[in-house]
């Protein structure tokens, strides 16, 4: 099939097979790869193959060697110009992370009807049993490059939509599922540091595999479809938004944790080796959220994160944090995360 004007970009159907071998090649450990997709049953698509160095067609070795040359000149210029934490104050942290409203019987209420489109405090769709549904509520505070402040912002947009939410009788509900057939995201944008499959795989081993320890068991259900590893897509301001979260902002201690830990990753993503994830059987942990298979990889995590230059700046955040991973606390999606943030 020939590229449309614009690229694959142009084209939903092309989207969608780039996205879906995009994920194969991540999957597999790969940093690039030939796919061979098939349709399957229900409009979905079949990986029939994989091949990191194809031979054919003709042509193609030639424009292999010509990526792979540039990605390594791009790789080398990238660790150069970032070191452990040299480039720490160029990185800057955003967020959108998005709750639902529900009755105390856990039915869906819109957010539409009390906050506006767009703004630190809005409402965004969400596909509920086949309709859109401006169902989610969306915080969207200020970025900055200090976690402290990226959080006193986030403590903000939640007051704006307090004020703006004006029935109190409505829960607040985050994590990975908290209302029928919903799913709520915790994305976190990061610029001033470049996006590559190896910091994906930081991410995904140094952040959402500690974080889905605290999740409620329906977290499950949302892996398949925004929960997936390595789920990340460029934005307008030049940076990343990395999506593979559920909403974390079922208690401040964890926000804080995480909003931390995102810092400390994107500054220290050199010095953070392990890859728990790439063992097929901790990826299907992940994806099963079999919790007692993840948690092997605990200890090295918490080692590898203490021995980072950055966790001197942030143990006020992260310490709390680590101490409720290993407690095997998780978070309550049917609860409301108004008291826990003192919100009334």
């Amino acid at each position: 099939m020939p590229l449309p004007d614009g690229g694959y970009e142009a084209d939903r159907r092309l989207r969608r097979l780039a996205r879906t071998a995009v994920r194969s090649v991540y999957a597999l450990g790969l940093d690039h790869g030939l796919v061979r997709l098939a349709p399957a049953p229900r409009g979905r698509l079949a990986v029939r193959g994989v091949d990191p160095f194809p031979a054919s067609p003709a042509g193609l070795a030639g424009k292999y060697a010509a990526a792979l040359l540039a990605q390594g000149a791009a790789a080398s210029a990238a660790l150069r110009s970032v070191s452990t934490n040299a480039s720490a104050d160029d990185i800057v942290i955003g967020l959108d992370v998005e709750f639902v409203l529900t009755t105390p019987r856990g039915e869906l209420v819109p957010a539409d009807r009390f906050l506006p489109r767009s703004g630190p405090a809005g409402h965004d769709a969400a596909v509920v049993q086949g309709r859109v549904v401006h169902a989610l509520a969306e915080l969207r505070p200020a970025p900055s490059g200090e976690p402290r402040e990226l959080f006193a912002n986030l403590r903000r947009t939640m007051r704006l939509a307090a004020a703006r939410i004006t029935d109190p009788a409505l829960e607040w509900r985050a994590g990975s599922s908290p209302a029928a057939g919903v799913f709520t995201g915790g994305h976190i944008h990061l610029s001033g540091v470049p996006l590559t499959f190896e910091l994906l795989r930081v991410l995904d081993n140094y952040l959402a595999l500690p974080l889905s320890l605290l999740e409620d068991a329906r977290a499950i259900a949302r892996r398949p479809s925004f929960g997936w590893l390595g789920n990340a897509r460029r934005k307008v301001h030049g940076g990343f938004e990395y999506r593979t979260p559920a909403s974390f902002i079922a208690t401040p201690i964890v926000a804080r944790g995480v909003i931390a830990l995102a810092k400390l990753i994107a500054a220290n993503h050199a010095m953070l080796t392990a890859r728990p994830l790439d063992v097929l059987e901790m990826q299907l942990a992940y994806y099963q959220a079999d919790k007692a298979k993840l948690r092997q990889a605990l200890p090295a995590w918490r080692r590898d994160i203490l021995r980072c230059p950055t966790y001197q700046f942030y143990e006020e955040e992260l310490r709390p944090f680590i101490e409720l991973l290993e407690s095997g606390w998780s978070w309550d999606e049917a609860a409301d995360i108004r008291s826990a943030w003192g919100i009334t």
